[in-house]
């Protein structure tokens, strides 16, 4: 069984409790979506292989994407209290902040932030927590997948966007 923690880390709920709470995210973070640099779009890839981070960094640089990476779901929360992406991509299994925390903060904290997941094994072991991702892709995979999830997907985006009022922009 898996734990999530509220932001704080001093409300546990196990996987089952998720599945039964309320799905109306707070918009706690109001802060735009961050597009700011030379317009390119700004990525947060997270995952505890530093090879696969530093994979996903070269392929979406060269595709003109600003790319920050974290070793896992508790860094990746840092990063996102500094400066809001525009898209995240997380692999689900990671010791240190798994993907479906990072699901349930981003529903909670960054509602308009799309989440691309990805994972070396089989899907569905939360399948409520998983369905608010944007998509969902099973390794290995492709550059040419993972650009075309993330240029399917970040377009999207901008229109997701909150102004500092909270309303969509």
């Amino acid at each position: 069984m898996v734990r999530f923690f509220d932001d704080d880390g001093m409300n546990p709920a196990t996987s089952s409790d998720m599945n039964t709470r309320s799905t109306v995210p707070s918009p706690v973070d109001t802060a735009p979506v961050d597009t700011s640099g030379a317009g390119a779009a700004s990525i947060l890839v997270v995952d505890d292989e530093a090879t696969i981070r530093d994979l996903f960094m070269m392929i979406l640089q060269r595709h003109g994407y600003r790319v920050r990476l974290a070793a896992g779901g508790r860094e990746a929360r840092r990063l996102m209290a500094a400066e809001r992406p525009a898209l995240i991509l997380s692999d689900l299994h990671m010791p240190e902040g798994n993907g479906w925390e990072l699901l349930v903060y981003c529903r909670r904290h960054a509602p308009g932030v799309p989440v691309i997941v990805f994972s070396g094994s089989a899907f569905g072991k939360y399948p409520l927590i998983e369905s608010w991702a944007a998509s969902r892709v099973t390794k290995p995979f492709s550059s040419g997948q993972l650009l075309s999830e993330v240029e399917r997907i970040l377009p999207r985006a901008p229109a997701r966007m909150l102004s500092q009022t909270g309303r969509a922009a």
